[in-house]
């Protein structure tokens, strides 16, 4: 069984031992634009850790990180031409704005032959994949 780690996923396996543990032990596959996605979140406004409290990671600490666990994932980019054919679908999918990232996810961890998208988002539901998607 191959899971496909998005974003949130890398953020979790950041604050859990235990989803740290899973990563190391299971591996799993993702797509490059996910390195730049968890670099962004934890540069820029960091995620909720408690009421009233963030964590953000200067540049250093989060390129540091990334490169530690980069190993641990199998990498499955999407040509342009594949995400230009996926486009297409996206007014049938009833995909816009924002929600093209969840979806070119999506079809990165179908074209990869993952069993299932480990996420905290619930934003993988209703595009028009037949993929799981679960929290990590």
């Amino acid at each position: 069984m191959s899971c496909y780690w998005d974003n949130s996923a890398l953020i979790n396996a950041l604050l859990s031992p235990a989803v740290m543990v899973r990563l190391k032990k299971e591996g799993g596959v993702s797509r490059s634009h996910t390195l730049a996605e968890f670099f962004g979140t934890m540069t820029g406004r960091g995620i909720e850790t408690a009421p009233g409290q963030r964590l953000k990671l200067d540049p250093s600490a989060a390129a540091q990180w990334l490169n530690r666990i980069a190993k641990f994932l199998t990498w499955h980019d999407l040509s342009a031409a594949e995400v230009l054919s996926e486009l297409q679908q996206t007014r049938a999918r009833n995909v816009m704005g924002a929600r093209v990232h969840d979806y070119l996810h999506a079809a990165a961890a179908v074209a990869a032959h993952a069993d299932k998208i480990l996420t905290r988002d619930q934003d993988f539901a209703n595009l028009g994949f037949n993929i799981k998607a679960e929290k990590p």
